[in-house]
């Protein structure tokens, strides 16, 4: 199980680097401050509180019910992650892109240029996109065939677009587990909520 939680943070990393544009956050002391109107600062996701199974911050919560915990060894401030006890491979991730451009966000080009990065690496297979609802905002999920090693996982990615930001709750797991969790993983995405 050890090895498939070093799995689970290896995937988590590659997520990350494979984030379409990065947060930057400008410091309030900053000369770059004035000299870029569209910047703008971010509370940190995984310094807000886990208690009775919600995850809340400043910017969102989230519903991921018993069973689950928050995962202690991120290093990354701009990501909140949580597993689903010793015994399971699943685990869930929330981060934030920042977008930083004044114009609007054009999902359905957002979309088709994820689904066409992951399916450009290897042992990463997009299956299927779909175009959802959360929280009154306009999001899609993409889900991942992927590999590592001789391990198969399973990714399910959804993309919340807000304003000039895009969450990105991940759910990811072994295929071993898949049909098990997905239920529960989807049910978790689908609760976040900003505040």
């Amino acid at each position: 199980m050890k090895y498939l939680k070093k799995l689970a943070a290896l995937a988590v990393s590659i997520l990350m680097a494979l984030s379409l544009v990065s947060c930057q956050s400008v410091d309030e002391s900053s000369s770059e401050k004035s000299a870029d109107p569209y910047s703008h600062n971010h509370s940190s996701n995984s310094k807000g509180t886990f208690k009775d199974g919600v995850y809340t911050n400043d910017e969102y919560s989230i519903e991921l019910g018993s069973g689950w915990e928050q995962a202690k060894d991120t290093t990354d401030s701009d990501i909140a992650m949580f597993s689903h006890g010793s015994n399971s491979f699943s685990n869930i991730n929330v981060r934030r892109e920042c977008h930083d451009k004044a114009n609007e966000i054009d999902v359905e080009q957002y979309k088709e240029t994820t689904a066409n990065q992951f399916n450009s690496l290897k042992d990463y297979k997009v299956t299927k996109t779909k175009d959802v609802e959360i929280d009154g905002k306009k999001a899609f999920k993409v889900y991942i065939n992927m590999n590592s090693g001789d391990t198969k996982m399973k990714l399910i990615q959804c993309y919340i677009i807000a304003d000039k930001d895009i969450y990105v709750c991940s759910f990811l797991t072994s295929a071993e587990e898949y049909k098990k969790m997905k239920s529960e993983g989807e049910k978790i995405i689908d609760t976040f909520k900003f505040r």
